[in-house]
């Protein structure tokens, strides 16, 4: 008796053992779409792939498929890639407007803030920490929210004061010696030269400013006699 009990014990231990074995492991794949429609997350066994819910959409952009990371990083391959434990998988998103609005950042990070006029200067910086903001993290923009941003930058770009003609023609009148020149012409020069540089630390000198004191500058340079 005692022997058949022992018996009956050890089968009942190996059952459970089985059993516990066959048991699968499910993990939760987790899909966030960045802006665009809800996809619901799915239970998967552990070891089997996903199937490929439907795509989301997102006003204004093309869907490209879902990745690793939130911002770059390794596209998931739905024919070949398994689940092992619980997953996030994010959408990439192409805006469109995005490019262009891509290279208008490019193109103020290479402007010179001595170039410009302060107050000219400051609007585009605005614009521009703006637009890097949505550059810098594009799978979360709308399209209306890029069109802003790209609109906001050019506008700023446009209305930029340039001054660096304005500040060369001031050295080089600066570096000029009295002495070789007649005091009248001397004079003008000196008149013209003040306008300018009160245009050129004007932070809010217009266009039209820079271009009246460098060409009445540029005529008083013009008109120097030699003494």
């Amino acid at each position: 008796m005692k022997k058949f009990l022992f018996i009956a014990f050890a089968s009942l231990v190996t059952l459970a053992t089985d059993t516990s074995c066959m048991r699968d492991n499910f993990y939760t794949v987790t899909f966030k779409s960045q802006g665009g429609t809800p996809v619901n997350s799915v239970w998967v066994r552990e070891g089997s792939r996903i199937r490929r819910p439907d795509d989301p959409t997102k006003e204004g952009s093309t869907f490209l498929g879902w990745y690793y990371t939130s911002r770059s990083g390794v596209k998931w391959n739905f024919e070949t890639n398994a689940v092992y434990s619980n997953l996030i998988l994010y959408a990439h998103w192409n805006s469109n407007g995005l490019d262009a609005l891509i290279s208008l950042v490019s193109n103020a990070e290479t402007l010179l803030q001595a170039d410009y006029t302060v107050g000219s200067w400051v609007p585009l910086q605005r614009a521009l920490g703006a637009a890097k903001t949505i550059t810098d993290n594009p799978n979360t923009a709308t399209a209306a929210q890029i069109s802003a941003a790209a609109t906001a930058l050019q506008t700023a770009f446009d209305n930029l004061v340039y001054i660096g003609d304005l500040n060369t023609a001031i050295a080089v009148s600066e570096a000029l010696t009295a002495s070789n020149y007649t005091p009248a012409s001397w004079s003008a020069l000196q008149t013209a030269l003040s306008a300018a540089k009160a245009v050129a630390v004007n932070p809010n000198a217009t266009k039209s400013d820079v271009e009246r004191v460098v060409a009445a500058l540029q005529t008083a340079f013009d008109g120097l006699v030699p003494a």
